[in-house]
């Protein structure tokens, strides 16, 4: 091989080991920055690296379920929420997204009333898994646990509660 090759290669590998490759907690950061800034499509990205580098960072599926949700596409969020619950599954906010993603992504009661009990389980003083709780036992007729979920969650201090129950509970 020639000086000048090789002289090249050598200057393409320092440069290669001086660019600083974003970690998998740097792209997390870089995600839920964007999020906060309501710039999705850039956040989904970061999040995206962030998944692919670090397969157990669960704050970084449960963001990027939330910028699916924010960007309508609540059914595909659900995975993304299942892997945070799953990984993670003392947080109570991830089963309590999951639980609205299947609820408003499919339309699927059955599994969006098991993660906002599992929500519960996790957490028993949650509010807005009650809220959240009682606005699906309410739209399945179920008004007797609506009204208790909703009483509930006044209890721990969710003031959305109070209008549903003032309107439908007697």
């Amino acid at each position: 091989m020639s000086q000048k090759p090789m002289v090249l290669l050598l200057f393409v590998l320092i440069s290669s080991l001086t660019l600083k490759a974003q970690t998998a907690q740097e792209n997390l950061d870089a995600g839920k920055d964007l999020y906060q800034k309501k710039l999705f499509e850039d956040a989904l990205e970061s999040l995206d690296a962030a998944v692919k580098q670090d397969s157990t960072l669960h704050a970084a599926y449960f963001y990027r379920g939330l910028t699916k949700g924010n960007l309508g596409s609540f059914d595909k969020s659900i995975p993304d929420f299942q892997k945070a619950a799953k990984i993670a599954p003392e947080r109570d906010d991830y089963w309590l997204y999951l639980g609205m993603a299947y609820d408003l992504g499919k339309k699927d009661k059955v599994n969006a009333l098991i993660s906002f009990n599992k929500a519960l389980e996790v957490n028993p003083k949650s509010k807005d898994a009650y809220f959240r709780r009682g606005l699906l036992n309410y739209s399945m007729m179920e008004d007797a646990n609506a009204c208790a979920d909703f009483t509930k969650a006044i209890e721990y201090g969710n003031e959305q509660a109070k209008a549903f129950k003032a309107k439908y509970c007697n």
